[in-house]
């Protein structure tokens, strides 16, 4: 959540002249649902299945570049199918900038909406821990460093 992947995955896609697909926006056009609706109504493990057979929709897919949820990797065996499908990419951001990011969107995120004061920073370090084995098995980890979107997506072409 906030390290870039929707807005560096755009640009890697348009250098690399594929489609983009964010998979949220994917799963809210095939549901007819917003995630924030989907998620209040039906809950968080319906929305993970909507995610992964998603998932599966897109590995029939060719020339395209996904940005997943941060929760995507962690859920049944999608992490192991991404790799198995394409080349999975992290975007390791500390705590401290995803904080910064998200605590002026957190009316936007169902996941952060309700956290008040160091809820959300809390919320974050927890998460992060606990999905790190999960983010630790992607083929290409790019540790952060200050730097424009253009050099992010520059740094992942030289990765591939």
């Amino acid at each position: 959540m906030a390290t870039g992947k929707s807005t560096v995955g755009a640009l890697l896609a348009q250098t690399l002249q594929y489609d983009f697909i964010d998979l949220d926006e994917y799963i809210a056009t095939r549901c007819r649902k917003s995630i924030k609706t989907l998620i209040s109504v039906h809950g968080e493990t319906y929305f993970r299945e909507q995610e992964a057979a998603a998932l599966q929709e897109m590995s029939g897919f060719e020339r395209v570049v996904v940005a997943t949820g941060g929760g995507t990797p962690c859920f049944f065996d999608n992490m192991q199918f991404m790799n198995n499908k394409g080349c999975t990419v992290y975007l390791q951001t500390p705590p401290e900038v995803l904080y910064q990011r998200l605590k002026f969107q957190q009316a936007h995120r169902p996941l952060i909406a309700h956290l008040k004061g160091d809820e959300l920073m809390n919320f974050i370090q927890n998460t992060l821990q606990q999905r790190q084995l999960y983010y630790q098995q992607a083929q290409i980890i790019i540790p952060y460093r200050t730097r424009n979107n253009i050099a992010l997506c520059e740094e992942i072409l030289n990765a591939l």
